[in-house]
């Protein structure tokens, strides 16, 4: 018997391996020949490895064509609110012009005006990072799907640890502690896509199931809501990296028509969240602006100020040099910008109100969005030139009776939160009143 005859015999003796290894020889050979035949010409191996990439890309966005369309499906809004629910049935859904939305609102237990002093724990700020690990099927799951829209996945931003309210339940301050936007993309950000395997999963009929047996389906929101009630839940931030969010309505007198107008944006399809969703703007994670994250600076960028005007200056003006700060400008730099200080001076004039409302957390991530409300007076702040960032495709300018048309066209959840805190300030109700614009049904 050849040599070759006796690897093949051996080879047969193999169950997988030996028959996987003769297909692969086989293959190669049959390439080795058309190759030749052709001279060169025609390479089978060649033309199959170079579509490769090509079908991973394609099936790629198959399946995030599948997770996007499908939460945007009325049957799964439906089936999603009926899950969040049951588990959240202590807090009612925020109900704002007669459409209802998985969020919930805390107040602030006063009126906290810029500079919002005493807001933020600072003394509290925690800056260790903890040690993470995407580890899980699920993660890794949600990373093919989300992950090369994450851009800085090892920015470090302000997470949740925990509100301070009194018996009211109003909020009257706020702890932190530090943590990376890779760490809230797959502990928070992920609950959302958790939600979407267990209804792929054809799990549908959650009607005659208790929140226990909910929570069996999702493991996750699980290990958050552990012997915890659900205003613990709410208000803390363990077993999760949930960073706060900051977010405001700019409202600003329009020179020509002389009534009120604020900024929306509808969310570009490339972004990790929401894509494709109306929201207000600014709006923004509560991250640090610098290059560098040593102690002082992540105790210097801890300032609710910074993080709004911030936000303000690279989704309402455009400057791109706010979203990433490549030259290492300071955080001093924010609040000299001229038209941040164009702004301050109408707060100093009593010709702007700039107001902290609140937080509203959204029942689908868990994570909280702390709200303000910034109204300016002063027409000739609407003459100024306005630029959408690459969150978005345009900067829309709308009256507060447009505003209340697109409630329903896919308003992001924070953005319903913010509207519903809105609506209830002295400073926001007196411009409804005196337009004619009812935001309670």
């Amino acid at each position: 018997m050849e040599f070759s005859e006796r690897i093949y015999t051996i080879l047969k003796q193999i169950p997988f391996l030996g028959n996987l290894t003769i297909l692969v020889v086989f293959v190669y050979g049959l390439n080795e020949v058309i190759t030749k035949a052709t001279f060169d010409k025609i390479n089978p191996l060649k033309s199959i490895l170079g579509f490769l990439p090509t079908f991973k890309k394609y099936r790629l966005n198959i399946i995030k064509a599948q997770y996007y369309n499908t939460l945007n499906t009325k049957e799964f809004i439906e089936w999603r609110d009926s899950v969040l629910a049951k588990l959240y049935n202590v807090y009612p859904f925020t109900k704002l012009c007669n459409s209802f939305f998985p969020v919930v609102c805390f107040n602030a237990y006063e009126n906290f005006a810029y500079p919002f002093i005493g807001l933020l724990n600072e003394e509290e700020l925690n800056l260790n990072v903890q040690d993470y690990k995407l580890n899980l099927p699920i993660q890794k799951g949600y990373k093919i799907i989300v992950g090369d829209t994450v851009k800085r996945p090892l920015l470090k931003g302000y997470m949740l640890s925990s509100f301070k309210l009194n018996d009211n339940d109003h909020l009257i301050s706020v702890s932190a502690h530090v943590g990376t936007y890779e760490q809230n993309i797959y502990s928070s950000h992920i609950l959302e896509y958790e939600l979407y395997k267990y209804y792929i999963n054809k799990k549908h009929d959650i009607q005659h199931l208790t929140p226990e047996q909910i929570l069996s389906y999702l493991p996750l929101r699980k290990l958050v809501h552990k012997n915890r009630s659900q205003k613990d839940i709410l208000v803390n931030g363990d077993d999760r990296s949930s960073l706060l969010g900051v977010q405001a309505l700019v409202m600003f007198k329009d020179h020509e028509d002389l009534k009120y107008k604020v900024f929306v944006i509808k969310r570009s399809d490339d972004v990790a969240s929401k894509p494709g969703y109306y929201q207000f703007i600014p709006s923004g994670g509560f991250e640090i602006w610098q290059n560098d994250d040593n102690d002082d600076i992540l105790k210097n960028n801890f300032s609710v100020r910074h993080a709004i005007f911030r936000e303000l200056i690279e989704e309402v003006f455009g400057e791109e040099e706010f979203v990433d700060n490549k030259v290492g400008m300071p955080e001093s730099n924010i609040l000299n910008h001229p038209k941040v200080q164009f702004i301050l001076n109408l707060i100093f004039k009593k010709q702007a109100s700039f107001q902290f409302l609140g937080s509203c957390v959204d029942l689908v991530g868990l994570r909280h969005e702390l709200s303000f409300i910034l109204r300016i007076d002063d027409p000739e702040f609407s003459k100024l030139s306005f630029h959408p960032n690459h969150e978005s495709k345009n900067i829309q300018i709308k009256s507060l009776s447009q505003v209340k048309n697109i409630v329903n066209e896919k308003l992001n959840q924070g953005s319903a939160g913010l509207l519903h805190l809105a609506s209830k300030h002295h400073i926001f109700k007196e411009i409804a009143r005196d337009e004619g614009i009812d935001f309670s049904n």
